[in-house]
């Protein structure tokens, strides 16, 4: 899918909100690999902003596992980018954001000035 290709290309977040408004259920959509659009995000380093887009859009998408069973934290923790931590911080508050009105609400993805 478009956003699959979008991620692993270093695309902004002005291109991401736009494929995500377009097809949001583009999110929960996997690869050949099982990969969904924020593992493949993740994996390639992109922005701290894109990835909290993607989980604002399908918080859901956190917690699915890819074929070899990783999760978005899980590729996050394995690899060296420089907003490593913040988006690790992010996932690990998404995955852990309480519950309300059957979506999850999470604080955490607000953005740091």
């Amino acid at each position: 899918l478009p956003i699959h290709y979008a991620c692993s290309n270093g695309a902004p977040e002005a291109v991401v909100r736009a494929l995500l408004r377009v097809n949001p259920a583009s999110m929960l959509y996997a690869d050949c690999n099982g990969w969904l659009p924020l593992h493949v995000a993740v994996r390639s380093g992109a922005s701290t902003e894109v990835v909290r887009e993607m989980i604002r859009a399908c918080p859901a998408a956190v917690a699915i596992k890819t074929k070899k069973k990783s999760t978005a934290l899980g590729l996050a923790e394995k690899v060296q980018t420089k907003n490593r931590e913040e988006v690790i911080e992010m996932l690990k508050c998404a995955m852990g954001a309480p519950e309300r009105n059957g979506a999850k609400q999470s604080t955490c993805l607000r953005k740091v000035s």
